[in-house]
């Protein structure tokens, strides 16, 4: 298994920035989602929902255009992002029930500040967490009793070094946790019933957890 490197970035910084990565994104924001939007259609949750590292907003306005039964609020740790992605829901008309924010999941007391949800999910974020761990104890406590948590992220598969090639899509991967990571990680941070599910011939994962040890004010 080749050996994970720790992502060093800090977010997307300055409007340009953001507008060339939400203009890159938005070409493959489909295909990309396509797992994720299909299992939470099947879950049939309504009502809040929190989205942790939201980008440009694509994902919101994909799900809130497909159930006008949820109000979403997405968080994003870059401001230019956030204003981006605000612009967004306006374009799509869904600037009513999708509330861009700008937030620090590592903050429990910002979550705590926006209340308690029925579904939080996050796409390709967690791999660039600093304190894993202490982010989804935060992501427990924001969660209602008896709500869920759906994670989809990268997969560092075991074949990655055997890849003839290097790029940035393949240092990408490098940051991501492999699956029994994943799961140690979850079961770390107070995971009691969750499943773990590959997609794409593995380069992509998601967890969905239903019950997990939520210490409330901690």
């Amino acid at each position: 298994m080749v050996s994970r490197i720790q992502h060093q970035d800090e977010g997307i910084t300055g409007a340009e920035e953001a507008r060339s990565y939400a203009e890159n994104h938005r070409k493959y924001a489909g295909l990309m989602y396509r797992p994720l939007l299909k299992h939470l259609g099947r879950l049939g949750i309504s009502g809040r929902y929190l989205e942790i590292g939201s980008g440009p907003g694509f994902l919101a306005a994909m799900i809130a255009e497909k159930d006008p039964n949820v109000r979403i609020t997405a968080i994003d740790i870059s401001p230019d992002m956030v204003l981006l992605a605000s612009g967004y829901m306006k374009e799509r008309g869904v600037q009513d029930r999708v509330k861009c924010v700008l937030g620090d999941v590592g903050d429990r007391g910002f979550l705590e500040s926006l209340g308690r949800f029925d579904l939080v999910y996050s796409a390709f974020s967690v791999h660039h967490w600093k304190d894993p761990e202490r982010c989804l104890g935060n992501i427990w406590a924001a969660t209602k009793d008896g709500g869920v948590v759906y994670l989809y992220d990268l997969n560092r598969v075991w074949w990655l070094g055997l890849l003839p090639f290097g790029g940035k899509e393949v240092e990408r991967l490098r940051g991501a946790y492999s699956s029994l990571e994943m799961r140690s990680l979850i079961q770390k941070a107070g995971a009691r019933d969750f499943t773990i599910r590959k997609h794409y011939a593995g380069l992509m994962q998601s967890a969905l957890v239903r019950e997990y040890t939520a210490v409330r004010g901690g």
